[in-house]
């Protein structure tokens, strides 16, 4: 095994250990976690949001090409909320500048989470109904499979891909940024400690043939569907996710020996609070596992793994502010690299970084990553890659 793998696994067995061993936080009582209640129906409401995200992305060393490229991302949301429990969202997204892995750093996770075709895309526009005192809620419609599932939300301020949503399920195309799909979902909440999520998307989302346009819904026997099921147990300060994942189509094997309808996949999260400061629980060291597999037989990846720490209130009167470092690796399957040769076992990331709220509405956010083995070629040299993003959310001014 390579040193770079070495590293990633002792780094995930201190984060066991570590998580093993955290502290019960006696002195502060657990929050009760209450399902929602469906809104009462006298009240209406309409809430909306703009929000601007701007990277200015430095390859400083290694890749394919040294150089800065600029990437930009628009999110403009709606969300209606009825009577009864009745809610309708809408997502416009709009991406500019895409490319830079592909161009400049060659990686195959994508060190940059808004990097995409450039275009304005309907994103969502789904109707959402809770019932049975919140216990219940469903939606139909184009949704986004990771506002459901895979949610890393210990790992959200970093900008590698990987730590959005496991990359052994990302590379199969489901109904993820930037192009989303038809599909429902159900969360079923039996307590305030365990739920239980299932969905059906389209299995090939959009046009593969025109990526660029702002909305395509093409449904046929052909792509089948992508179903998901996640189970999630909550408690203090932590959760646990197991999920199973898969498509009905009939997809190539890798080794050209016909077709098979066994695309499918398994991940493991688990997140917890290490320490919490005594004047605000809020703030403190958090950390987080993900363990994925895939189908090496049909898809490049057969298993990623993840995880990392942040700390959040970092400085003191900056109790925003958000402090982090994370590590994801990928590994090739043999089928993929029997076929591809020149193809090494794994990448692997290292991240870290510091997202600093300088207003309620502004927050800037320099970034450093290492990439080991970009896309486990070894005629790509290592990359060297700094980051700036800034973010502007115009409705919180």
């Amino acid at each position: 095994m390579s040193r770079p793998v070495s590293m990633c696994a002792a780094g995930l067995a201190v984060l066991v250990l570590a998580i093993a061993t955290a502290p019960a936080f006696a002195d502060a009582p657990p929050a009760p976690v209450i399902p929602p209640a469906a809104p009462a129906a006298s009240t209406p409401a309409i809430t909306y949001d703009a929000v601007l995200t701007t990277d200015f992305d430095d390859l400083t060393a290694g890749g394919l090409k040294r150089g800065t490229s600029v990437l930009k991302n628009v999110d403009l949301t709606a969300a209606w909320t009825g009577g009864d429990g009745w809610e309708v969202h809408g997502y416009i997204l709009g991406d500019f500048g895409g490319g830079f892995s592909a161009e400049r750093t060659g990686d195959a996770q994508g060190v940059d989470n808004i990097d995409a075709i450039p275009a304005w895309r309907l994103f969502e526009l789904y109707v959402k109904r809770t019932y049975d005192d919140g216990h219940l809620v469903s939606s139909f419609g184009i949704m986004n499979v990771n506002d459901v599932f895979d949610v890393q939300k210990f790992a959200k301020v970093f900008m590698n891909s990987s730590q959005g949503i496991g990359p052994e399920f990302a590379q199969t195309g489901p109904s993820i940024f930037p192009i989303s799909a038809l599909g429902t979902m159900t969360s079923w909440i039996i307590d305030p400690q365990n739920t239980f999520k299932v969905g059906v998307f389209d299995g090939v989302p959009g046009d593969p043939m025109h990526k660029s346009v702002f909305v395509a819904i093409k449904l046929s026997e052909q792509d089948g569907a992508n179903y998901i099921g996640e189970y999630k147990r909550t408690w203090d300060g932590g959760t646990l996710k197991l999920d199973h994942w898969g498509y009905t189509s009939a997809r190539p094997r890798l080794d050209g020996h016909g077709l098979s309808h066994d695309d499918s996949g398994n991940y493991v999260q688990l997140a917890t609070t290490l320490t919490r400061e005594k004047d605000d629980p809020t703030q403190g060291l958090k950390a987080w596992l993900r363990v994925g597999e895939a189908n090496g037989a049909l898809e490049p990846i057969d298993y990623y793994r993840g995880g990392g720490l942040f700390y959040i209130g970092p400085i003191d009167r900056h109790d925003a502010d958000q402090l982090g470092f994370a590590v994801a690796q990928i590994h090739y399957g043999g089928p993929y690299r029997l076929a591809t040769p020149g193809i090494g076992p794994s990448e692997t990331d290292y991240e870290l970084t510091y997202q600093a709220a300088v207003t309620k509405a502004i927050s800037i956010q320099p970034d450093i990553q290492f990439v080991r083995h970009p896309s486990g070629r070894a005629d790509i040299k290592d990359d060297r890659i700094f980051m700036l993003r800034t973010v502007i959310d115009f409705m919180a001014f």
